[in-house]
């Protein structure tokens, strides 16, 4: 709904004695469906499924910001691109232990509950953005958020003339933080998005979803679950029993610690408040894949801006 210029169009008429107006213009729509002009011309004539996928080329590799990858299709020949941003970050699923200085210098580890509200805190961040987003998602837009070992991971897809649009909205929103939390105890510099509504619904949702694992799936998933676990060199479960590293160290059995269940039990808003500022404070740069209908200069022209971000 809504055009897609860039000027904010006039008010729409009112219906119903001004009760009811046309929503806004909707500035996720893409301006154009036009084919990036760097394709070969061959390509522009219509899909070649036959053709052999070749792989992204790096264009950008800095020491401090991290690398580019980019790939223009040339197979499908489709005006839709796909972005997949890792912000690299240890504290994702880790907390650093003293040094011998006595300070937070010391090795990288894991600790279930960080990463338990690294999980917390991108589905928070998920739910409060999802009526920001309500536009982009009408006008054929996706996007997730999520954590993994290696930090935070921005995915976004859809059609490519306003994909770096949103992924810039949405990372300036995780990584540049402004506002306060949802008022009353929970009030002060937090992120805008992490209000106690948000964490209530979220924590709720992660709870029932563990506590119900074992007798809502299937046998095949609970092998596939115990095989993930046990083959894992990170991790205690949902109920404790820790992975590769505590059999190696067990002798043959393994140990119990924090499960995810205990660290989402024990998870607190401003556990998840201070588990943000701690991913803030050891942001590492990023690893960049875009491909699709976008050029290399467009592709920059957005790697740019993140890392404007992020400075």
């Amino acid at each position: 709904v809504g055009g897609a210029g860039e000027a904010t169009p006039p008010a729409s008429p009112s219906i119903g004695g001004g009760k009811i107006r046309l929503p806004r213009a909707n500035r996720f729509v893409p301006r154009t469906l036009e084919l990036c002009p760097e394709l070969p011309e061959e390509a522009k004539l219509g899909p070649r499924i036959e053709r052999e996928i070749d792989p992204p080329n790096l264009i950008v590799d800095d020491r401090t910001y991290g690398r580019l990858w980019h790939r223009l299709d040339d197979r499908y020949v489709l005006p839709k691109s796909s972005l997949t941003l890792l912000i690299k970050n240890p504290a994702a699923e880790c907390t650093r232990e003293d040094g011998d200085d006595g300070g937070s210098s010391g090795p990288w580890t894991y600790d279930p509950r960080a990463s338990m509200n690294s999980q917390l805190l991108t589905g928070i961040f998920s739910d409060a953005m999802a009526q920001e987003t309500y536009d982009a998602d009408l006008a054929g837009l996706h996007w997730s958020l999520s954590k993994s070992s290696a930090g935070i991971t921005l995915k976004c897809g859809g059609y490519s003339d306003r994909l770096p649009d949103l992924a810039l909205k949405l990372l300036g929103a995780f990584l540049r933080p402004q506002g306060a939390g949802g008022g009353g105890d929970d009030s002060g510099t937090a992120a805008a998005f992490l209000e106690r509504s948000h964490f209530d619904a979220v924590r709720d949702r992660t709870l029932r979803r563990l506590r119900s694992y074992f007798v809502s799936n299937r046998a095949d998933s609970h092998a596939l679950y115990y095989e993930s676990l046990l083959t894992s060199y990170r991790g205690v479960g949902i109920d404790g029993i820790n992975g590769g590293e505590g059999l190696a160290e067990g002798g043959g059995e393994a140990s119990r610690e924090e499960g995810s269940l205990a660290a989402a039990e024990a998870a607190t808003l401003e556990s998840v408040r201070e588990q943000h500022e701690r991913l803030l404070d050891n942001c590492g740069g990023f690893e960049c894949l875009y491909s699709g209908n976008v050029s290399e200069a467009e592709a920059r022209e957005f790697f740019g801006g993140a890392c404007e971000i992020l400075r």
